[in-house]
């Protein structure tokens, strides 16, 4: 099948499918994966979506996303200066914080309110809960899905002619799949609780268009299983 476009995490044993790929999206540092699938597609545009604060203050993000060379850097809830960690030229797209939880509520069935609903599963107790959300709220820091599910609503909105495939993403929770230093308090069960929720609220119109190798994400998204 030609033309096809990709989302590709950092889970272990993921499988990616052998098609024609156009695009291949990539999360954090799954971008190294990124690169390897498109040694096969000469042809195709690898694109790296990555959070700010993981990229500036996580080396082995940095290094993994940097010497993968992709053609294009989405960097999300931050603005960087390419010329401080690239020497070679490539585009790059800064959203601020605000702008990506704009970007995010228009996929949501209720929309922004969708987001903050969500918030609360980020926290165990209701206190814990309570003082999340008047963060959210008062210090703007509203985060809202993880960057993996975010590089697929990108790759969604990006191409909206074409079915996307996930590959390496399984909305489970537990540590960051790849070492790095940060590794021991970097817990991704949180935010993973964010995203199975939110996933249940995305429209019908994106969710049709989805399809995953991974049978757990199938399962918790009711998206299309491709094994």
């Amino acid at each position: 099948m030609k033309n096809e476009v990709i989302v590709i995490g950092s889970k272990p044993n993921a499988v990616i499918p052998k098609n024609d790929y156009k695009k291949i999206y990539t999360a954090n540092g799954a971008c190294e994966r990124g690169a390897k699938l498109k040694d096969i597609n000469k042809d195709s545009s690898l694109i790296a979506v990555v959070g700010g604060r993981e990229f500036i203050g996580n080396p082995m993000i940095t290094q993994r996303v940097v010497q993968s060379y992709p053609d294009r850097l989405y960097i999300r809830g931050a603005q960087i200066d390419p010329k401080e960690f690239f020497n070679y030229e490539i585009s790059i797209t800064n959203v601020w914080n605000n702008e990506q939880v704009k970007f995010q509520k228009k996929f949501f069935r209720f929309g922004l309110l969708s987001i903050y609903l969500a918030e609360l599963k980020y926290m165990d107790n209701l206190k814990d809960k309570f003082l999340h959300i008047l963060k959210c709220i008062f210090k703007r820091k509203l985060w809202g899905i993880s960057t993996g599910f975010y590089a697929i609503l990108l790759a969604l909105d990006e191409n909206r002619e074409k079915n996307v495939i996930i590959s390496g993403i399984g909305m489970v929770g537990g540590k960051q799949y790849y070492p790095n230093e940060r590794n021991k308090l970097l817990d991704y069960t949180p935010r993973s609780k964010v995203d199975k929720f939110l996933i249940y609220f995305l429209k019908n119109e994106f969710k049709k268009r989805l399809s995953t190798t991974d049978k757990n994400l199938s399962h918790i998204a009711n998206i299309k299983y491709l094994i």
